[in-house]
């Protein structure tokens, strides 16, 4: 696992960020420190470590946008606003008209993500933002109606609400990548196994802080839900599958790269694989997760308190 080696200068960049651009959107000053504290952005350090820093900058300050539209999605009056605004920035360019809390921050991202990027990969962007708002809007409704879609649907609906496609447009752009239209649909079961392994793992990892939220979208709630299992076995069959999305995505890409292939399949699939394994490392260490000033001990098992102000992880016992 690689973290970019620009991850202070980014952390200080987002910081002063996020202070100027999305303090309306935070009514209690104290929650948008301990926004700025979570550094929830600098998830993109880690999910791309080889782009220079100008991009992962770009990176950065898009995952804590769409980290606070998480944040807000039970305002859902406000958060539907902000989205709207969005979703009309990107169709028309228009760079005015206040209308929601966060419409600094949007329109000073889309300006510059505008300014940087080549038309191409431009259109490719809008495309992965309308596919993420349509889904934060599908699983909203399952939300606010109190439903828990069944594990296999939720999963296909947090492929999009997470933007990866959306991250992986702003990674290729940073990367220097060009990716064709056939090179993408030939590695498409590639891209479909890391958007399952991010997914699984960001529900395994968000859990706390989801059941402290009242929020039940969730893999684990799902499994429970439709499965009948207990906590403890919902945790387990999660773990599994989490390893069966890994083990496949390794295969599929041996597989691709011992056939023909084009110059930028090799960096395309390692990005993909960065991705995946960036995205379940921050998932260990983040404070959004695990609670305020949270350090991970470096256990991947063990016995698991999910107690309200923290995670707590600690080896199992010997057993003699």
């Amino acid at each position: 696992m690689l973290v970019n080696p620009a991850l202070p200068v980014v952390e200080e960049e987002n910081a002063a960020w996020i202070r100027r651009f999305l303090n309306g959107a935070y009514r209690d000053p104290d929650a948008l420190e301990e926004s700025t504290r979570q550094s929830s952005g600098l998830w993109g350090c880690y999910a791309a470590p080889q782009v220079p820093v100008s991009a992962q900058i770009l990176i950065t300050e898009w995952a804590t946008l769409l980290f606070a539209f998480d944040d807000l999605v039970d305002t859902d009056v406000v958060s539907e606003r902000m989205v709207a605004h969005l979703e009309h920035m990107m169709a028309t360019n228009e760079l005015s008209a206040h209308r929601s809390p966060m419409d600094a921050g949007i329109i000073d991202l889309w300006s510059r993500t505008c300014a940087a990027l080549p038309a191409g990969l431009l259109t490719r962007l809008r495309d992965a933002a309308r596919i993420y708002i349509s889904s934060v809007r599908e699983e909203n409704t399952y939300r606010n109606s109190y439903r828990i879609p069944e594990p296999e649907h939720l999963i296909a609906i947090r492929r999009d609400s997470v933007a990866l496609e959306f991250f992986l447009t702003l990674i290729e752009f940073g990367m220097g990548l060009t990716v064709t239209e056939a090179e993408r649909k030939r590695t498409n079961r590639a891209l479909l196994h890391m958007q399952e392994h991010v997914v699984m793992s960001n529900d395994l990892n968000s859990f706390r802080r989801e059941v402290i939220r009242g929020d039940d979208m969730n893999l684990i709630n799902a499994l429970c839900a439709h499965e009948k299992l207990t906590l403890q076995e919902g945790v387990d069959r999660l773990c599994r599958m989490i390893e069966k999305a890994e083990e496949s995505f390794v295969e599929t890409r041996i597989d691709l790269l011992r056939s023909p292939h084009s110059p930028s399949i090799p960096p395309y699939l390692d990005a993909l694989a960065h991705i995946m394994s960036g995205n379940h490392h921050w998932g260990f260490i983040c404070p959004r997760y695990h609670g305020r000033n949270h350090i991970w001990n470096g256990l991947k098992s063990g016995n698991l308190t999910l107690d309200p102000l923290q995670t707590v992880l600690l080896p199992e016992p010997d057993r003699q």
